[in-house]
Order: structure tokens, then C-alpha cells, then sequence
């Protein structure tokens, strides 16, 4: 009886320590991707106004926040919130942005990865043309019922090469 007892509350033990297997709905899937294509359309619209303070509201201001660009990699949202304003300090004017090949993960309710190709052009403060084109992956949480990057990592077209460089 002790044996049968004793299996019995193993077994419900065992059972009470597996993980929550809680599958998202379409239906939630389908919020969540539009909560989060609202916030790109946010942050397009920000870059397209050249105002860095309502971009940056997207981001995790945390000791999490991680961030990849030209192949380094930086831990600091401060560090971020410097080279965003320093860009747009640099930007005249910005014509347009455009996204596309985007995709976006639902991993979970509070976690999901947005990737993309963004093409933005304008007139730099110098004067000049700027074309500014990039792959990102950005991972996004949920705290607070608000969505913010806490990783971000965007790559940049290699510089051609001439012949004769090469």
C-alpha cells in the first residue's frame, strides 16, 4: 500500500513539474502580429520625422537591452539612444522609408522576433544624398502591455569592391 501511495505521489509530482504547454490561438497570433506591425509603422514614421525620442520609446531602457551593428556587439541602451541621435543629427532630411520581406515570430504571448529589410533616403545635413539600406532582427517582450526591443541587430551592405582594389 505504501509502494502504491508512494508511486502515486510521485507521479503526481512528475506531473505538476512538467512545463505549461499553452499553444497560441490563430486569434492571438494574429493580435499580436498586428500590435507589432503597428509599433514598425510607428518606428518608420518616427525615422521618417527624424525624431529619435519617440523611436527610441520602442527600445528596452535596461540593463537587457543588447544591440549588433557592423559586426559588434553592444550591451547599453545608452550606447544606442547616442549613435540613433548622432544618425539623425546627421540627416537633413528624410524623403521615405520602406520595409519589406518582413516577418514576424510569434514565439509566445510576451515574445516574438521581427525581421526586415529597410530602404530609407533623404538629404544629409552636409548637403548631400543618403541612402540608408539594412537587414534587422529585432526581438521584442511584452511587459506592462507595451512591446519593446531588447535586441536588435541590423547588417549593412558590404562596400563594393573594384577590380582593382581587389
Amino acid at each position: 500500500m505504501h509502494r502504491l501511495t508512494l508511486s502515486v505521489l510521485c507521479l503526481v509530482f512528475l506531473a505538476a513539474c512538467q512545463p505549461a504547454t499553452t499553444e497560441l490561438t490563430e486569434e492571438q497570433k494574429a493580435e499580436i502580429v498586428g500590435e507589432l506591425r503597428a509599433l514598425v509603422e510607428g518606428s518608420k514614421a518616427a525615422i521618417v520625422a527624424l525624431d529619435p525620442d519617440r523611436l527610441l520609446r520602442d527600445y528596452e531602457d535596461s540593463e537587457e537591452f543588447t544591440f549588433t551593428i557592423y559586426g559588434d556587439v553592444h550591451r547599453s541602451f545608452s550606447d544606442w539612444s547616442d549613435l540613433v541621435r548622432s544618425a539623425f543629427a546627421q540627416m537633413g532630411s528624410m524623403e521615405g522609408c520602406e520595409h519589406s520581406d518582413e516577418a514576424i515570430q510569434v514565439l509566445a504571448l510576451d515574445i516574438a522576433v521581427v525581421t526586415g529589410d529597410l530602404t530609407c533616403s533623404g538629404t544629409a545635413s552636409a548637403g548631400g544624398p543618403f541612402l540608408i539600406d539594412h537587414t534587422f532582427t529585432a526581438v521584442l517582450v511584452k511587459r506592462n502591455d507595451q512591446w519593446k526591443i531588447v535586441n536588435l541587430s541590423e547588417t549593412y551592405p558590404q562596400a563594393e569592391t573594384s577590380s582593382e582594389e581587389a
